[in-house]
């Protein structure tokens, strides 16, 4: 069966570099894919390269984790993966494609997390991992104390991108007939 799977833990600023060493870990790790831009390209072939993203290109990954550093409030760190059969067959084996994703669901993941999308903050990064392709997105306010996450939120992120992900594949498939398994994007039995 098609799946999204989404998990959303979080961790507590304000103490020890945890949130700073946590992106440099998710950004530079085994199986992370880089996207090279123009000089980008150069850079990704250096040792200290890094496969974060976020709303801007470039991301320089020293103030990505100053910020954290010195951030004290909660920072969501979101797990969203495919199984590897259908992040091939839809795409999603690439850190382009989820780049794209996050970009365009931005303002729904902030107004999920109950976070105004002027001040919603995030970088992720893309694991090209054996059988589940996977993003992991840190997701925070830049006014600390701002947005919670409830069950109901983390549906409906998972919703928005499974809408997204599944839907367009269904919307302009040759093939009309498309499984059961294929339309229904929430959990099993819940029908």
């Amino acid at each position: 069966m098609a799946r999204l799977i989404v998990k959303s833990p979080y961790i507590k600023g304000g103490g020890g570099g945890g949130a700073g060493g946590y992106a440099k870990y998710i950004g530079t790790r085994d199986g992370v894919e880089l996207l090279p831009s123009g000089y980008m390209e150069y850079m990704s072939e250096r040792p200290r390269s890094h496969g974060l993203f976020g709303d801007e290109d470039n991301v320089d990954m020293g103030t990505v984790m100053q910020e954290l550093n010195e951030y004290p409030g909660n920072i969501w760190t979101h797990i969203v993966s495919l199984k590897r059969e259908d992040a091939e067959r839809l795409g999603y084996d690439h850190a382009a494609q989820w780049r794209n994703l996050l970009r365009t669901h931005r303002n729904e993941i902030a107004e999920a997390m109950h976070i105004p999308p002027s001040d919603f903050r995030w970088y992720a990064a893309f694991h090209n991992e054996g059988d589940h392709p996977h993003v992991h997105m840190m997701a925070w306010s830049a006014k600390p104390g701002q947005g919670y996450l409830s069950q109901d939120g983390i549906r409906q992120i998972k919703s928005k991108l499974a809408n997204d992900i599944f839907g367009r594949r269904c919307s302009t498939s040759m093939n009309r007939n498309l499984p059961p398994e294929m339309i229904w994007y929430g959990e099993p039995g819940q029908r």
